[in-house]
């Protein structure tokens, strides 16, 4: 009886301590009745353009956490997490594209937020005077894709040469697409220029002197044209790309440069006379010119002169004419400045003169 009562003290010592055991991992005791976890539907949105994984609504336990990734599409980017239904939802780090949330007492939905990408547009010359570079449309940020047109305007004396930094070629205006932050350089090219002095009609009548006398000009150079008649023309204006009759005249270059000095012979008179002797001749000037008188002659000008020894003269005695015979025409008189040319002389008739200055010619018999 005795041995009874110890084997069965020692099975319920066995049991209690079985129990403190099986209690101490967890494990149901007899007459326990197990409770099913409790777990919320979590919604996964976006905001934008991207992914988000996972998408749409997942059911997940109470307070278990849940790996949430967002990735943007190209041109647009991740901002944040943000729950945007329920109360008790937690995200482990809202800031960052691949996080944990989890649910603490009922349903909730989180956003992923995506934002379209903005960016800067910096336009600059080189150099800094050869002109710019506008955008249109101009504003401080560009949204990603939008098209820009680009021109390049140069100032004067320079030309537009080509696009460097974040475009290229030599387009005028240019069309990019942002797609990211762009510098872009405008790169001009100093424009050289030519300065020509002629003279008119040719460099007979006279030349033109340049100062400073290089070959190489720029815009907004300081030139001085000099126009020298040569002996016997005057100068008179200035034509091509330059006008009015300041000699020496100062212009400012803006672009290639012919500058024409006109020049014009010096007008003189040649006075021809009769000589009144008894048996006179008589001279003819040829053209328009009268048998008698003043010519205006430019220098260079030839002009045709002749007597005429057969005419007939007379003279008046107590009322009555007296005819005198002609005598011979012995050559011409002249002043100083008339020159015999054509191959004539001082005694050939008709003869063919040119003068220098105000001259007189008359035939002799």
């Amino acid at each position: 009886m005795v041995q009874l009562k110890n084997f069965i003290k020692k099975c319920f010592e066995f049991s209690c301590i079985l129990s403190v055991i099986l209690l101490a991992a967890g494990c149901p005791q007899p007459g326990d009745n197990p409770v099913p976890p409790v777990s919320y539907t979590l919604t996964v949105a976006k905001s934008g353009n991207g992914t988000v994984e996972p998408d749409g609504e997942i059911n997940i336990e109470q307070d278990s956490l849940q790996t949430i990734k967002a990735t943007p599409d190209t041109g647009w980017h991740f901002s944040a997490w943000e729950v945007t239904e329920g109360t008790g939802v937690e995200i482990t780090d809202p800031a960052a594209a691949e996080t944990e949330v989890k649910l603490a007492s009922g349903d909730g939905t989180v956003t992923a937020l995506f934002i379209l990408n903005a960016y800067s547009l910096n336009l600059a010359s080189l150099p800094a005077e050869g002109g710019n570079a506008t955008a249109d449309p101009d504003k401080t940020l560009y949204d990603h894709g939008e098209s820009v047109a680009l021109t390049a305007v140069p100032a004067p004396g320079y030309s537009f040469d080509s696009w460097t930094g974040g475009a290229s070629g030599t387009d005028n205006p240019l069309t990019v697409t942002m797609s990211s932050d762009l510098d872009i350089t405008a790169q001009f090219t100093q424009l050289h220029y030519t300065v020509t002095a002629i003279a008119v009609p040719s460099s007979a009548a006279g030349k033109v002197n340049i100062n400073p006398n290089k070959t190489d000009w720029v815009y907004n150079d300081q030139v001085t044209f000099t126009a020298i008649p040569a002996p016997y023309y005057h100068f008179v204006q200035w034509s091509g790309n330059v006008t009015g009759t300041v000699n020496p005249l100062i212009a400012t270059v803006t672009g290639n440069m012919i500058a024409k000095a006109v020049f014009e012979p010096n007008i003189y008179t040649l006075t021809c006379m009769y000589n009144h002797d008894p048996g006179q001749g008589t001279w003819d000037s040829g053209g328009n010119m009268d048998p008698m008188g003043s010519r205006a002659l430019p220098y260079g000008q030839m002009l045709r002169i002749a007597a005429d020894p057969t005419k007939t003269y007379y003279i008046l005695i107590l009322g009555i004419k007296v005819l005198l015979p002609p005598v011979p025409f012995t050559g011409w008189q002249y002043t100083t400045g008339v020159i015999f040319v054509n191959g004539s002389a001082p005694n050939s008739n008709p003869a063919y003169v040119q003068i220098t200055q105000n001259a007189m010619v008359k035939p002799m018999y």
